[in-house]
């Protein structure tokens, strides 16, 4: 059984709207959609404290993938030769 929509109105910062109506643009989603997650998510984090499992599962998953990308940009930091200068003759 599908749950009863009720209309409401409201005002929100330009900017933000524009950012969620390009994200529901950009996952083929209707704006409404994106607006009911948003505030299930914030029902859920101000209820447990904190967000929801699927919301801090991507996060995590996300601050691991940023993590590896530093950790590979140090490596290869290190890796990279190191050019010395060749001096023929007395030194200055």
């Amino acid at each position: 059984m599908a749950a009863t929509r009720e209309k409401f109105a409201t005002q929100v910062n330009a900017k933000t709207l524009a950012a969620l109506r390009r994200l529901a643009e950009k996952e083929g989603r209707q704006l409404q959609a994106l607006v009911d997650e948003a505030l299930a998510d914030l029902l859920e984090k101000r209820r447990t404290g904190r967000p929801r499992t699927h919301v801090m599962d991507a996060y995590q998953r996300s601050h691991a993938r940023s993590q590896r990308s530093l950790d590979q940009h140090r490596v290869a930091a290190q890796l990279r030769p190191v050019q010395h200068e060749t001096r023929i003759g007395p030194a200055p």
